[in-house]
């Protein structure tokens, strides 16, 4: 049979698991979409000799769509399904002179893959300013968000969004949350941490830590707990490996005209 692209059906759900379980720690956000009857639909699939190759997965920002490619073979073809004019793509390394030569202008970044080794072994010290932040907190939330790029309104629904879709974690200091990370995915194949971030005037105090181990402690029942880092990012990369996360694969972070930086 020769090849071709088609939309995803139940048929070849388990072909999809298998090809992403290849690489458990960094299709940890893909494998969760997987099991979401809303999302499992945005899956488009390469198909050669009746053998899934390649796919793409889009999902829908609040300004632009975010695509995540996995597999080499035919996943140029897949690309042309991207008719959006901003967007971000998350691939694999291999990737990277594919990308770079269909999308000229874009910014490309390198990002790491990390789980963290012996889960059940952690050490998970307490912090009384550590909690996660309620829902009818997003004015907190959005301040610390707001690094003065756009209207304050912008941060409030940035920070709603956040709160509806992710457990938010921060550290409080007099009703201000200096420090945050949130889990991103939470489901039967494990715990991704995502969103780490710390004002800048309470960095290098132990507060990104702080949250972090809080995060672990509500995911400790999982076996894979994962994080991505920008691989140029050296002082997060140090703290994560610190705290016992160790490195799984590298991946490309590829903004099309969004300014997002990850």
């Amino acid at each position: 049979m020769s090849a071709f692209i088609t939309q995803y059906s139940d048929k070849y759900y388990t072909e999809i698991q298998e090809l992403l379980k290849k690489d458990i720690h960094g299709n940890t956000y893909l494998l969760c979409d997987l099991e979401d009857e809303n999302l499992r639909h945005n899956f488009r699939l390469f198909l050669d000799d009746n053998k899934l190759r390649s796919l793409l997965f889009h999902i829908n920002d609040v300004d632009f769509n975010i695509f995540w490619i996995y597999g080499y073979y035919g996943s140029d073809k897949l690309l042309e399904n991207i008719k959006s004019k901003k967007f971000i793509i998350i691939a694999e390394s291999e990737h990277r002179k594919l990308l770079s030569e269909t999308y000229k202008n874009s910014k490309i970044y390198e990002e790491i893959t990390m789980f963290l080794s012996n889960v059940g072994s952690f050490d998970i010290p307490g912090d009384i300013n550590v909690r996660q932040i309620k829902k009818n907190e997003y004015s907190l939330l959005a301040d610390t968000l707001n690094d003065g790029k756009h209207d304050k309104i912008y941060y409030m629904n940035k920070a709603k969004l956040k709160l509806k879709n992710n457990s938010v974690y921060g550290y409080f200091i007099n009703n201000k949350i200096v420090s945050i990370a949130a889990i991103d995915v939470m489901s039967k194949y494990g715990c991704a941490i995502g969103g780490v971030y710390t004002l800048l005037e309470y960095r290098n105090k132990g507060y990104a830590r702080s949250v972090i181990s809080k995060i672990i402690q509500n995911c400790i029942i999982k076996n894979n707990i994962t994080l991505f880092v920008r691989k140029d990012n050296y002082p997060a990369i140090k703290l994560y490996n610190s705290m016992g996360f160790k490195n799984n694969s590298e991946r490309i972070f590829v903004d099309n005209g969004t300014g997002v930086v990850p």
